[in-house]
């Protein structure tokens, strides 16, 4: 059954490297990089939806990092997050916490961190909240966090804060 849900970091990794002489129209961020990748996520079946579904553990986003970092990497993207870490001051708090030791591991070996902002319009998520890490997702005009649904939840998905802000797509 093909996992639904995934490739998100293989897009990202696009968008850095994309090779402006493809005649596709995209130019990337870094010429002459070369991309390592960790797979983290593995697939799970949902059973109410009949599909395989994505997920990640603190304990495999950790692996990937520190396998990132020992094969070299200078700059690890993490486009994920996860709300059970929140807030920000959540590793200086929980040093122990294999994630948060992974991103130890890299920023003292001077990887650069870099992490997706989040879904929220209100605030940053971790990673991306932690201090080590260079938070990166949409902003409007006014370098305010994007706001698909300006002062109301109309179109959040959830009817919350929750999905209706930076990373938040509509277009399936």
């Amino acid at each position: 059954v093909p996992t639904t849900l995934a490739g998100h970091g293989t897009h990202v990794a696009g968008l850095v490297g994309a090779n402006v002489f493809s005649g596709l129209g995209f130019k990337g961020t870094c010429k002459n990089c070369g991309i390592a990748m960790a797979r983290i996520a593995y697939g799970i079946c949902s059973p109410s939806t009949g599909q395989v579904q994505t997920t990640f553990t603190f304990a495999t986003a950790a692996k990937g990092i520190t396998w990132l970092v020992d094969s070299g990497t200078q700059v690890i993207n993490m486009s994920l997050g996860n709300s059970l870490l929140d807030p920000a001051d959540y590793c200086p708090t929980h040093t122990k916490n294999v994630w948060c030791v992974a991103m130890a591991y890299a920023t003292d070996r001077d990887v650069t961190l870099v992490g997706a902002s989040g879904n929220w319009r209100i605030r940053l998520q971790f990673p991306a909240a932690d201090s080590r890490v260079v938070a990166v997702g949409g902003y409007d005009e006014s370098i305010a966090f994007w706001d698909e649904s300006p002062g109301s939840y109309t179109f959040c998905p959830y009817g919350t804060n929750q999905e209706c802000g930076s990373n938040f797509t509509n277009s399936n």
